[in-house]
């Protein structure tokens, strides 16, 4: 028995942010339908692919946004394909669209369309912009989305362009954010009985992150001044902080001025020690900067990630961490000796290892019950079976494969 195990959602619509949110049901007992079109999602064509080989049945992306999920295949926007998918929407206690409701409802999937024969059916609708305003119907990218939301201007260091997240952090926080507020919609219609509609505009939700975000534009509104790069320039001190070498590769340091004796008791350098006993204010010294390097510079030279994070973090609370690739976060006691990670079969990838739950549950949290779904694999199960269709006179009328 699992938290949602009680929910069936249909996931309609391409993309990563709208597969996450999916994710998030499936992967803690919602029965979650992955709606493709015949040629399959795009992030099917999203690597990596094991030996680097592209192929749709084999992407890590899609493997991993769309586990425990079942999938059926079917041209939506075909005239003929519109019956077979409002039957199949109407089976959900939640619809979740990375569609416009307007797009929504060409394809007869309207809130009163759908709430006329499922009272209590929840719609929840992702698009970049909204439904009304100026850039309302058009398309964005990750980096699109992130910039204009701002402030992508505070990222990176000078004199270089500035930095958006990586990979699909931008779509993946979306995704969060429909999630929330579709499971909330959800709880919201089985109390009340009516149908609920929830709408995600990519940019507002990141407009409204609490990251360098919130400061700046909070910051902007208060003061009128503009944060520039570096964020944080303004807070900046001679004591040590950002990314250093260490003897086998890098770490990430952060000095507060009150937490100088930690940073002291650390390096255990008498002659900085003196320093610092013989001036009160060397914490605001410019030339602090100098006496500090030296010393710093021998400390990390002589030590591995890991020997600076035991010594500094773990012996005297100054916060040195790693900054580690891949291979070493998979491979880290931390993580691998809490079963942070999960493998299982896939029927054309092999043997799969993802990462594993999000939060943890005393009791009815995260499992895997099945691996992503290969093109088409539940065409009959659910066509069939479930909605007493022939999967065969479907595959001729309504273009499902």
């Amino acid at each position: 028995m699992q938290a949602l195990d009680q929910i069936r959602v249909v996931e309609i619509g391409p993309g990563v942010a709208v597969s996450f949110a999916g994710k998030l049901f499936a992967d803690f007992g919602a029965d979650v339908i992955k709606v493709e079109e015949p040629d399959g999602d795009p992030s099917r064509r999203l690597g990596p692919f094991p030996q680097d080989q592209p192929d749709p049945e084999r992407s890590a992306a899609f493997g991993f946004f769309n586990r425990n999920k079942r999938g059926v295949t079917l041209a939506a926007a075909a005239a003929g394909s519109r019956p077979l998918l409002a039957d199949l929407a109407v089976t959900a206690d939640l619809v979740l669209a990375a569609l416009s409701l307007g797009e929504l409802a060409g394809l007869g999937l309207s809130l009163s369309e759908l709430a006329a024969r499922r009272p209590g059916i929840v719609l929840a609708s992702l698009t970049p912009w909204g439904e009304d305003g100026p850039y309302a119907g058009f398309a964005a990218t990750q980096l699109v989305a992130d910039a204009i939301a701002g402030p992508v201007s505070v990222s990176g260091m000078p004199p270089r362009p500035p930095l958006s997240k990586p990979m699909n952090l931008i779509a993946a926080q979306v995704g969060n954010a429909l999630a929330s507020a579709s499971l909330a919609a959800v709880l919201a219609a089985r109390r009340s009985g009516e149908a609920q509609l929830v709408q995600v505009s990519a940019t507002d939700m990141l407009m409204t992150q609490m990251d360098r975000r919130s400061a700046c534009l909070l910051g902007y509104q208060l003061t009128g001044d503009v944060t520039e790069r570096p964020f944080g320039k303004a807070r900046a001190t001679p004591l040590p902080r950002g990314r250093h070498e260490c003897r086998d590769g890098l770490v990430e340091i952060v000095t507060a001025p009150g937490w100088v004796h930690r940073m002291l008791a650390t390096l255990d350098d008498p002659g900085l020690t003196g320093y610092f006993a013989e001036h009160p204010d060397a914490a605001t010294r410019p030339e602090t900067a100098e006496v500090i390097e030296p010393v710093l510079l021998a400390w990390l030279s002589a030590r591995t990630r890991t020997e600076c994070f035991e010594d500094a973090t773990l012996g005297h609370g100054w916060p040195v961490f790693p900054l580690y690739p891949p291979h070493d976060v998979v491979n880290s006691p931390n993580f691998t000796d809490r079963d942070c990670f999960v493998e299982f079969d896939h029927p054309v990838a092999g043997r799969q290892r993802q990462l594993g739950p999000p939060w943890r549950m005393a009791e009815g949290g995260f499992q895997v019950r099945r691996a992503a779904p290969v093109l088409g694999q539940h065409n009959k199960e659910i066509l069939e079976a479930e909605l007493g269709q022939e999967a065969g006179a479907a595959a001729g009328t309504a273009e499902v494969i």
